[in-house]
């Protein structure tokens, strides 16, 4: 997506920046001179640009409002990026709405535009659509890979289907049944995550990126709730298949009633 971004932004002199859930960018494509210019001020892969480091700026400020910004110029806290005019959109991963990263389109002042917002807001959407499409192939071929499983488990025991997330996929009946009896007072039908079991760079014990890039350095969105309480008595089963080259998970809970 970003190199297809590449040709309009060189005709605005602006660059186009990805950034990860630390403000960390990951990717930065555009106008050559945008770029030249953005290296002597560090915006370029691998640098943190959070409001922690930078005060005020698109990017971090985005991501702590959770919203699309633009700032322009003398808006910026440091005195040495006020010659440039950054704006932001944050992305949101399509199934739990939790923040993944941030689209940021910089250039210096004299290129200012207010369409710059809106470029960003709506690539932030293109990838978020791109996400989702990719997010339901994967839900299917987990499916297909646990079907079995289900079958197997028959009326007696409880079956929870996770993606690496922890969001979950499918359960069965006697899986809320159980749930019930515990008193763990969750419903899985609007159940969006459980944190607590989502694997790899997906965990909230892992220090993992949420989007990767040039720079493979980040965390997992923020907004994680946990939500384990009542299936401390799961027996979890993790089980690897490689389709199309790709590592899948199936991520199968058993509730045991």
């Amino acid at each position: 997506m970003l190199a297809q971004a590449c040709e309009t932004l060189a005709e605005l002199g602006t660059l186009i920046a990805l950034s990860d859930t630390r403000s960390v960018i990951l990717n930065a494509v555009g106008d050559p001179t945008a770029l030249e210019a953005g290296q002597a001020i560090h915006l370029m892969p691998g640098v943190d640009w959070s409001e922690a480091y930078c005060g005020t700026n698109a990017i971090g400020t985005a991501l702590i409002t959770g919203q699309a910004v633009q700032v322009h110029s003398t808006e910026h806290f440091c005195e040495g990026i006020k010659g440039w005019t950054c704006s932001a959109a944050v992305i949101r991963h399509p199934l739990d709405g939790d923040v993944v990263g941030v689209l940021d389109v910089s250039g210096l002042s004299r290129t200012y535009s207010r369409q710059h917002l809106a470029i960003a807001m709506t690539s932030a959407r293109h990838i978020e659509s791109r996400l989702r499409t990719a997010e339901m192939e994967r839900r299917y071929q987990l499916l297909d890979a646990a079907l079995a499983r289900f079958v197997a488990a028959g009326a007696d025991v409880g079956v929870i289907l996770l993606d690496p997330r922890g969001c979950p996929i499918k359960a069965n009946a006697q899986a809320q049944r159980a749930l019930d009896d515990a008193g763990a007072g969750i419903n899985l039908p609007r159940l969006r995550r459980i944190a607590e079991l989502a694997l790899g760079p997906h965990s909230p014990r892992s220090a993992g990126p949420a989007l990767r890039g040039d720079c493979h350095a980040g965390e997992p969105g923020h907004g994680d709730r946990p939500v384990r309480e009542g299936i401390d008595h799961a027996t979890e089963e993790t089980h690897e298949r490689t389709p199309s080259r790709q590592q899948d998970h199936v991520r199968a809970v058993t509730v045991q009633p």
